[in-house]
């Protein structure tokens, strides 16, 4: 089983399980849906960004000469609907694998962290062959959802 280092160099994550489990995905399918999932504290914060920017456009919006056919909120609004729809993907994924373990699945596959790293940090309510189990079903989950 080869194995990758994911994030800052400390977490070793195995990318690929046995064809035999019902979870299973080829390697580098997931590995884009890691790479993917290390976006999600990028996607957030940027529509955090426009959003705010958002509510600046609406405020001081003008109406445009009769040249401009440009549309700043409704572009702006898009974007938002774009990396929403992307958050959103990560989190019902999340939550079809386990609805309780949902929140430590996306901090895992999101920042990179192991399961004893994330135990250390919280209280996660399960043994690790569980959470690997749950963890694996998120991704096919996930695999699912970006067809």
């Amino acid at each position: 089983m080869k194995q990758v280092i994911f994030g800052k160099g400390e977490v070793i994550m195995r990318t690929t399980v046995s064809k035999k489990n019902k979870y299973w995905i080829s390697r580098h399918r997931y590995l884009e849906l890691s790479h993917f999932c290390a976006q999600y504290n990028e996607w957030i914060k940027i529509r955090k960004d426009l959003e705010g920017l958002q509510r600046a456009v609406v405020a001081t919006y003008s109406v445009p000469n009769k040249t401009d056919i440009s549309d700043p909120t409704a572009t702006t609004a898009e974007k938002i609907l774009f990396y929403s729809e992307r958050i959103d993907m990560v989190n019902n994924a999340a939550k079809e694998a386990d609805p309780i373990l949902a929140k430590y699945i996306v901090k895992c596959a999101t920042n990179g962290y192991s399961y004893d790293k994330l135990r250390a940090k919280e209280k996660i309510p399960c043994c690790r062959q569980v959470f690997y189990e749950v963890y694996r079903c998120f991704f096919w989950h996930l695999s699912n959802a970006r067809k």
